[in-house]
């Protein structure tokens, strides 16, 4: 008989839309026949959205291109007997964002080591150095990074940067006559939500099947 797998889902969300996508992996998990626990990281100084000004979005921008980190007020805790764990959060100027580098300053080893770990990644575009930057932070944290699931907002450059950017500082170019045409929503589409349902309930299947052993240097197959 299948075991049931467990699996921690850690989190950031500024805007909502990793939120979307977090919780859609995790009831895609339990439909599969797994148990999820979501954890949603709060900094510690409040980041508002929309930002308040442009220049505080440049200010952001700044900090976070040199990973500057947000501390947060939330511990995931014990991760004795999950199967697995996914970090979730936005790409900030190409990096992870600085309340995901604070938890895994504070808590990652705790929680990772000896763990496979799902990078869920939720962008504009640009993923790669985040990709990367997470990557060696689970490795060094004693983790196992599986193949990660990348989420990008999908409308074609230019009008995505210049329309995330926008919704960023509190506009709404969707209703802009003619920037509306080329940008008609800001985040991530039902498609992709339930595309995070759907690997979710994938995972679930392949811890279940695979018990202990499971996948141990990548999540073939299983990549958004």
């Amino acid at each position: 008989m299948p075991r049931t797998p467990k699996i921690l889902c850690v989190y950031y969300s500024f805007s909502g839309q990793t939120t979307k996508l977090v919780r859609a992996f995790a009831e895609g998990f339990v439909h599969g026949g797994g148990e999820a626990v979501i954890v949603r990281l709060h900094p510690v100084e409040k980041i508002h959205f929309p930002f308040q000004s442009i220049f505080s979005a440049f200010w952001m921008m700044f900090r976070t291109l040199f990973r500057i980190r947000d501390k947060v007020s939330e511990r995931a805790g014990d991760a004795e007997g999950f199967d697995a764990v996914l970090i979730g959060g936005p790409t900030w100027s190409f990096n992870p964002s600085g309340p995901v580098l604070s938890w895994l300053d504070e808590e990652g080893r705790e929680v990772l080591a000896n763990k496979r770990v799902v990078p869920l990644i939720s962008c504009r575009g640009y993923w790669g150095l985040h990709h990367w930057e997470l990557k060696r932070a689970i490795k060094s944290l004693g983790g196992t990074s599986l193949s990660p699931l990348v989420f990008t907002h999908p409308v074609a450059e230019p009008w995505r940067s210049v329309g995330v950017f926008l919704s960023l500082v509190g506009k709404r170019p969707e209703r802009m006559p003619f920037f509306g045409k080329r940008y008609p929503r800001y985040g991530h589409s039902s498609d992709q939500v339930e595309d995070a349902r759907r690997l979710g309930s994938e995972l679930a299947h392949l811890l279940a099947k695979e018990g202990d052993e499971g996948p141990k240097s990548g999540w073939r197959g299983l990549v958004a």
